[in-house]
């Protein structure tokens, strides 16, 4: 029951491991993702005015700078971009 424990946890691990994207430079690390839009709870994207669909991507970006003492801070950040199918 402990194996099987271990590597159900391990599994676990590995797909968040593998989920993360990133970006570093020497002054910031900024993480993102795409997905689906129909996996935001429907009070979320109520709140937020966001479309829920299949067919509606959403990209969530996290910026944040690094500090002197090797730490990280969460910034604001400007983005701007284009999308093609």
């Amino acid at each position: 029951m402990n194996l099987l424990r271990t590597l159900f946890l391990l599994l676990l691990t590995t797909q968040v491991a593998v989920a993360e994207q990133s970006i570093e430079t020497d002054r910031y690390v900024i993480h993102y993702n795409a997905f689906n839009s129909s996996i935001v709870a429907p009070e979320v994207a109520q709140k937020h005015q966001l479309q829920r669909s299949r067919y509606t991507a959403m990209l969530n970006v996290a910026v944040f700078e690094k500090q002197d003492d090797g730490t990280q801070q969460a910034v604001s950040a400007m983005l701007s971009g284009e999308v093609a199918n």
